[in-house]
């Protein structure tokens, strides 16, 4: 589940977001990239989600009760 929002949302989302919007934040702006944009939203995403997963994964026995 966790890997399934963080990649749809992020990598789908972020991805569009980042082709066609940029980002622009306080003092810092990155331009509208196109494909490139999405790209790299997209693995950035699912590193994102293949660390969370890991982390899951490793204190799955403290997490139990959670």
């Amino acid at each position: 589940l966790i890997f399934l929002v963080v990649v749809l949302c992020f990598g789908l989302g972020g991805g569009w977001w980042m082709a066609y919007k940029g980002l622009h934040w306080g003092s810092h702006s990155i331009s509208a990239m196109g494909i490139y944009g999405f790209w790299s939203m997209a693995a950035i995403s699912y590193l994102v989600a293949c660390v969370l997963s890991a982390f899951c994964f490793r204190f799955r026995k403290q997490l139990r009760g959670f």
